[in-house]
């Protein structure tokens, strides 16, 4: 008797979840992302996971940056021009396309509305990124510069670390500036890892940005990588190769013990939850704009140092002045990122 209850049981909790899948479903767009000049037009796919059993009528819906949604008296004045709802057919095999049409220069996200004849249980994940440009070629544009500064920036790394092994010498070569790199970078890497594998970081980043994308690609932990294994092989070579009567200057090592302080007491905050881990990987990072603006600030000593400056680190300096202004948009971003975070701090 008891075996047979429990057979029963299971039966039906084998029914229960069929049928409970089979009314849920799960919205997507392709692609989840799009991008048209004004007044052109493009096409995204929208579909269910599984297909239904009567036609049915969805709707959009339309949402800013900020994450609040678009009233309807608005809509003609967002970056896209209305969408009329749209069916998906009984027992369809694959999704509708739905033409979008760039009204004017901006961004908006779409999200598929609640339907009262079926259940989408992803409403508010599924979404689709419209970016509405007055010229494509200006956008082109942006891409190239980005990229240049990247191998600007990059190749920056290399002459230095080559003049070096050819000399067999790191004379005239500055310590402070090498050790400052390796650190910078370490913390560079640190922020970018974070919040391209941890879970928990992209969680809490996506919980303060529903609209929102985790703003670090692949290329970006790559160059950081690269970035720190270039600049600690470069100082490495200090360890092997002649260098004179140089050390590492007092004040560069007072800065490396209040950095270290800094990163202790910042990882006891994040331990002790009076922050979230997404804060504590911000206040990490600062380190490397702080590091940064060390480095490229002239050195208040007096124009008379420059004799200290060796020829072999032109190539370095010139590709440095090409890439320079990355640090300006690092540090509008960090601002943007972290004036909630400081009056988070301030009230702790």
């Amino acid at each position: 008797m008891f075996t047979r209850v429990l057979t029963i049981l299971f039966l039906l909790n084998i029914f229960h979840k069929t049928v409970s899948s089979s009314d849920s479903y799960e919205a997507y767009f392709l692609p989840d992302s799009l991008f048209i000049q004004q007044s052109e037009s493009d096409t995204v796919k929208i579909g269910l996971n599984q297909s239904v059993s009567n036609d049915v009528t969805l709707k959009l819906s339309y949402w800013e940056r900020n994450g609040d949604m678009v009233s309807p008296e608005k809509l003609n004045q967002s970056a896209i021009l209305p969408i009329p709802d749209f069916i998906i057919k009984k027992n369809q095999d694959g999704p509708t396309p739905v033409t979008i049409t760039g009204n004017v220069p901006g961004h908006i996200y779409l999200r598929i509305n609640s339907s009262g004849s079926i259940d989408i249980v992803n409403t508010k994940s599924a979404l689709c990124r419209v970016t509405v440009v007055r010229y494509r070629w200006l956008n082109i544009l942006q891409i190239v510069i980005g990229w240049l500064y990247f191998a600007a920036w990059t190749v920056s790394f290399y002459p230095q670390l080559y003049l070096n092994w050819k000399r067999k010498s790191v004379v005239g070569f500055n310590f402070d500036f090498a050790v400052l790199n390796v650190i910078g970078f370490l913390y560079y890497s640190i922020y970018n890892i974070g919040l391209f594998w941890i879970p928990l970081i992209q969680k809490q980043y996506l919980s303060r940005n529903p609209l929102g994308t985790i703003p670090v690609l692949t290329n970006d932990v790559v160059f950081a990588f690269h970035a720190f294994i270039i600049s600690s092989l470069t100082a490495f070579q200090i360890l092997i190769y002649d260098r004179g009567d140089q050390r590492v200057s007092k004040m560069c090592i007072g800065l490396i013990i209040l950095i270290a302080i800094y990163t202790i007491i910042v990882c006891i905050i994040g331990g002790a939850n009076a922050v979230q881990w997404l804060d504590t990987f911000y206040l990490l990072s600062h380190v490397k704009l702080f590091i940064s603006i060390v480095k490229y600030t002239p050195q208040i000593s007096g124009f008379h140092l420059l004799v200290h400056i060796p020829q072999s680190s032109l190539p370095n300096d010139i590709t440095s002045c090409l890439s320079c202004n990355i640090i300006l948009k690092k540090a509008a971003l960090l601002l943007q990122c972290n004036i909630k975070l400081i009056e988070m701090l301030v009230k702790i």
